[in-house]
């Protein structure tokens, strides 16, 4: 008798790992054959969280048994469950995951720009922000937020001495919010420093 349940609850343990791996692999499956199929024009993180979730969606009661995933609160574990899935495809489709290590490394890139020109202005009263008159007489704020790489010694007691001088700036530009105009807007945030003229 003892041999008969052992060999019930070893079947039923199969059964279910199957039944698992089953609905898993069909999710799987179905998201390398959409991520492939996706052109390199459109290959964006959006486009490819479509294909993890897509077949995902049939399946939300598996998934919550397996996983503690609830798919009605998808915008709270959608990327727990990308990351499963994401795992299982490994295996399956490791040129997949190439593109989508590529990805990554394309929307992490930043845009550095540089400019020349004279400061006319500081100001220091939250930050730093250099006002900036550039080769072609424009005047624009750049921000002072964290390090910066620059050739001026001991820039952070010195940099008031910067004003009227030539320099060369390299920047980001940055969305942050502005609680004076209540929306976001594009900050100059300045990553390098270096005077021209000494």
């Amino acid at each position: 008798m003892k041999k008969y349940i052992l060999t019930l609850v070893i079947s039923l343990i199969s059964i279910v790992f199957y039944a698992q791996e089953d609905y898993m692999q069909q999710i799987v499956d179905q998201a390398c054959s959409c991520v492939k199929a996706i052109p390199d024009e459109e290959f964006t993180t959006e486009n490819v969280g479509i294909c993890l979730m897509s077949e995902a969606v049939k399946f939300p009661d598996e998934i919550l048994r397996d996983f503690n995933i609830d798919m009605t609160h998808i915008d709270e574990y959608g990327e727990e469950l990308g990351r499963i899935i994401g795992v299982k495809m490994f295996g399956n489709c490791p040129e997949t995951l190439k593109r989508l290590a590529a990805l990554n490394d394309t929307e992490e890139k930043v845009t550095t720009f540089n400019v020349q020109g004279t400061i006319k202005q500081i100001s220091n009263t939250d930050f730093v922000v250099f006002m900036l008159k550039n080769n072609e007489g424009k005047i624009a704020k750049f921000y002072w937020l964290s390090f910066i790489s620059n050739s001026i010694d001991n820039l952070q007691y010195e940099y008031k001495k910067l004003k009227d001088k030539r320099v060369s700036l390299s920047y980001i530009e940055q969305e942050l919010f502005d609680p004076k105009l209540n929306e976001y807007r594009i900050f100059n945030i300045i990553t390098e420093i270096s005077v021209l003229d000494e």
